[in-house]
């Protein structure tokens, strides 16, 4: 400010013949060091340029003070004597500040073109959406999946049906025909014609029957669509806990054991309206019209003991009424 004022003084004194006045550089000073600062923000300047201009800037103002408040105001012809100075002054001013924007504007540059460069490489990653051929090319896998697993499990169902018989010789094979039906299971599996025998295929059917409910084997759906996982598990398990089965081959008296039990299960199920009869049942309701009401309702091994029980007792009544040799010789 001092400089300001000493700088009208002057004007004023060496314009007495109002003679248009001249302007000093010091009178520039002040836009001069503005516009040096809008010239460095407008180029992206970092913080700490723009710190250090302005610290070098009021440094150089100060230093300005100080050597016009040393120097004894002086009037008359000194005065230009101080305009040179402070045109001096002025453009080591306006050098500094030129080489400091040099210097300074440099690493703002490369500050900005590094963080743009980073903006760039982030903006795709983003902004980015699925692809369609990638979700196309994940469900063309998954199919591809599904076909294998399909396939195993038909390959699995294959090796099941056509195992091995058991290496038991007392090894008892599958009756032919549909059990219930063309054969009874008890008698198949040679555990007819006493109360022992038939004690012990009551206990077989106990066993499959907890077996069947711990395996969570469906009784809502035919056998055939029982899981081959299923199957297997239930069978084994039923060789383990009854080794006495192991003598059927391929497990088919576990097997026809387990899908009576389900079916007198899901029979139930129909009766009591748990279920919605299939419509492939209908024919049922004919078959059971036609049925003799006074026909026997007993089972085919229920028939087998009571048939070898008379034979018994008529063999026994044959002994006891024939002659003997005391008979024969008191005659």
């Amino acid at each position: 400010m001092a400089s300001r004022t000493r700088s009208k003084v002057s004007q004023c004194i060496t314009n007495e013949n109002n003679q248009p006045a001249v302007k000093s550089k010091a009178t520039k000073k002040p836009a001069t060091l503005e516009g040096k600062l809008k010239k460095v923000g407008s180029r992206n300047a970092g913080k700490g340029a723009k710190a250090g201009l302005l610290g070098n800037t009021i440094n150089v103002e100060r230093k300005v003070l100080l050597a016009a408040t040393a120097q004894p105001q002086l009037q008359g012809p000194q005065v230009s004597d101080d305009d040179e100075d402070n045109e001096t002054t002025d453009d080591d001013t306006e050098r500094d500040i030129a080489a400091m924007d040099v210097v300074e504007r440099s690493p703002a540059v490369h500050v900005g073109d590094v963080a743009a460069m980073d903006i760039e490489k982030e903006e795709p990653e983003t902004g980015s959406t699925p692809d369609p051929v990638t979700d196309v090319n994940e469900v063309a896998e998954l199919r591809a999946q599904l076909a294998e697993l399909l396939q195993k499990n038909k390959s699995l169902e294959q090796q099941l049906q056509a195992a091995p018989p058991s290496a038991n010789v007392d090894s008892i094979p599958r009756p032919t025909g549909t059990a219930g039906k063309d054969f009874s299971i008890q008698v198949a599996m040679n555990l007819a014609g006493s109360v022992s025998k038939d004690g012990k295929y009551k206990a077989l059917q106990r066993c499959v029957k907890d077996l069947v409910g711990h395996a969570r084997v469906p009784y809502d759906i035919p056998w055939k669509q029982v899981p081959v996982q299923t199957k297997s598990l239930l069978y084994e398990a039923a060789r383990q806990d009854q080794p006495f089965l192991r003598r059927y081959q391929n497990d088919w008296a576990t097997e026809e054991i387990a899908k009576q039990y389900l079916k007198n299960k899901r029979k139930t199920a129909y009766k009591n309206g748990w279920l919605k009869v299939s419509d492939k049942y209908t024919h049922l309701k004919q078959n059971s019209a036609c049925r003799s009401v006074s026909g026997s309702r007993s089972s085919k091994a229920k028939g087998i003991r009571e048939s070898r029980e008379a034979r018994k007792a008529s063999k026994k009544a044959r002994k006891s009424s024939a002659p003997t040799a005391s008979d024969d010789m008191a005659v």
